[in-house]
């Protein structure tokens, strides 16, 4: 049984970002040790804070993070992208969760389905058809809890690796 923890969502301000940095590296950790030839550790913080700067300051971006006792220990990330039409598609919106990153000590006690939660409330104000994410294969993890919110699979992206 999870314990009864009080879990705060609110936007992000720019003094949080330095704790959603340190969030952000333990996911792309991660990453790296799953994909290696895709993924790289982060070298260029300053090119990361002008990523999550903009996710704070952009109308189209929401950053949330979810603090315990004040004390920050998750984050999310959305966009949202209007589409043109095409000769194939109709113009529409997007809503995306780019990101959702919980601190080790945090994890499998509810805190990460709380800013998904928020971030889809969010981002179905602006009356998006669709809501999406991306997750990798080896990520269980998020799979069980977007899974949990109601996600289902819509598109599969298959690799050819070394395909060279």
């Amino acid at each position: 049984m999870k314990p009864d923890i009080d879990v705060v969502i609110r936007d992000a301000v720019r003094e949080d970002l330095p704790v959603v940095l340190e969030l952000n590296e333990v996911v792309q950790s991660l990453h790296v040790t799953a994909c290696p030839d895709v993924f790289k550790a982060v070298e260029d913080t300053d090119a990361l804070l002008a990523i999550l700067t903009n996710a704070v300051c952009d109308d189209g971006w929401g950053l949330w993070v979810a603090c315990i006792d004040g004390l920050v220990v998750g984050c999310i990330m959305t966009e949202l992208n209007s589409k043109l039409e095409t000769a194939l598609s109709l113009a529409h919106i997007e809503g995306h969760i780019h990101h959702v990153c919980v601190s080790e000590h945090h994890r499998r006690l509810g805190v990460g389905s709380q800013p998904v939660d928020q971030a889809i409330k969010t981002l179905r104000k602006a009356k998006p058809q669709r809501v999406t994410v991306g997750y990798w294969s080896f990520n269980e993890a998020s799979k069980r809890l977007f899974e949990s919110r109601g996600f289902k699979s819509a598109l599969v992206i298959a690799e050819l690796r070394n395909a060279n």
